[in-house]
């Protein structure tokens, strides 16, 4: 059950990237947009996280290891209400090594910090894609000139170290088999799972 309703939403994503697409072409650019100024204006107020004696912090849906702050506690206890619950902690999935957690935790904050996915236009691609709509960012080299531009396209990249093509990017943001998919699939429920009900609380403003 856990595996169908994680691909579902990384299915039901993809889709409606796409689909968005083809039928707004005139839009692209907004979709894949960072979040106007005025949405971010007003972030909610994230966790503080007390390192130990050791400087560090006892992973959790709050805080990560090195004490960067993942979300609010109000988000989090709307995160565990909810069918986002089994993706609370993704970045502790024994599967990934230490340094692939490490990498889970730095896109969870550099989305957090950034602000890329905050609004009811941005969708994950946009933190990736930068100023390039979807049409314009599947068909842009990996890197070089022309390159998608988004604030953490070189982290998510990270935690994809086998892409070699944008669709390949693209279409996997939200799978949980890999550092980037684990860490925007948690942010990617916050936003739009659980029929919404923890968009704002967690941040990112109506969706």
């Amino acid at each position: 059950m856990l595996r169908s309703f994680a691909q579902g939403l990384s299915f039901s994503w993809l889709a409606f990237l796409l689909t968005s697409a083809c039928s707004k072409k005139e839009q692209e650019p907004q979709a894949a947009a960072a979040a106007p100024e005025s949405v971010k204006a007003a972030p909610v107020a994230l966790a503080k996280c007390e390192p130990g004696r050791d400087g560090r912090c006892p992973p959790s849906p709050l805080c990560s290891p090195d004490c960067q702050p993942l979300a609010s506690p109000e988000c989090v206890k709307c995160e565990a209400s909810g069918d986002c619950s089994v993706f609370a902690n993704n970045c502790e999935n024994p599967l990934l090594s230490e340094a692939d957690r490490k990498t889970c935790y730095e896109i969870t904050t550099c989305i957090e910090k950034t602000h890329c996915f905050v609004g009811p236009t941005t969708t994950p691609g946009s933190c990736y894609c930068g100023k390039l709509g979807t049409k314009e960012c599947l068909a842009a080299p990996m890197s070089g000139p022309g390159a998608p531009d988004g604030v953490c396209r070189d982290v998510i990249l990270k935690g994809m170290p086998n892409a070699k093509s944008q669709s390949n990017v693209l279409g996997n943001l939200t799978t949980r088999s890999q550092a980037a998919g684990l860490a925007i699939s948690r942010l990617n429920c916050q936003k739009i799972g659980f029929k919404k009900t923890c968009s704002e609380v967690c941040g990112f403003g109506p969706s």
